[in-house]
């Protein structure tokens, strides 16, 4: 291999990505447990508080896990809603402590939430955390107040 800009380009960017799924698979490898969750926002355009057919997605909404049990805030992975509205939560939580999660959206500029600012996640029969739910984030335009 010669030392071309090209090859130098190619190989540091193989290095970097062998590093960085290393540094993953560290970070990853002392939990003890997780949990995964996913996330909706929606523009709820009759501010009926659910996501029906009238409604449609809002991209880019910063979603946050706290942990309310142990007094942790934003415990989860960077999590931001995708083109589709979507975004996937995982917590990785070393030595399995008890736990008990709230997952909450920021309200974007210029709207208003139209749901809940903050949903439990549920426990099953066992105690065990609900990783079935889906979770929605309603929000409105606020209305322009007119100029006088």
């Amino acid at each position: 291999m010669s030392n071309s800009p090209k090859n130098v380009i190619i190989f540091g960017f193989a290095i970097s990505a062998i590093v960085c799924v290393s540094v993953i698979v560290l970070s990853m490898s002392s939990a003890d447990c997780g949990w995964h969750g996913v996330a909706i926002t929606y523009m709820d355009v009759n501010e009926n508080n659910h996501f029906d057919g009238d409604d449609s997605i809002l991209p880019g909404v910063p979603v946050h896990v706290d942990d309310i049990h142990n007094h942790y805030t934003d415990v989860a992975y960077h999590a931001v809603t995708d083109q589709n509205g979507i975004t996937h939560l995982d917590v990785f939580i070393a030595g399995c402590p008890t736990v008990d999660f709230e997952v909450y959206a920021n309200t974007p500029a210029g709207y208003k939430l139209t749901t809940a600012a903050r949903l439990h996640v549920k426990k099953d029969f066992f105690g065990s955390l609900d990783t079935d739910t889906t979770y929605y984030f309603g929000f409105a335009a606020l209305k322009q107040k007119p100029k006088p």
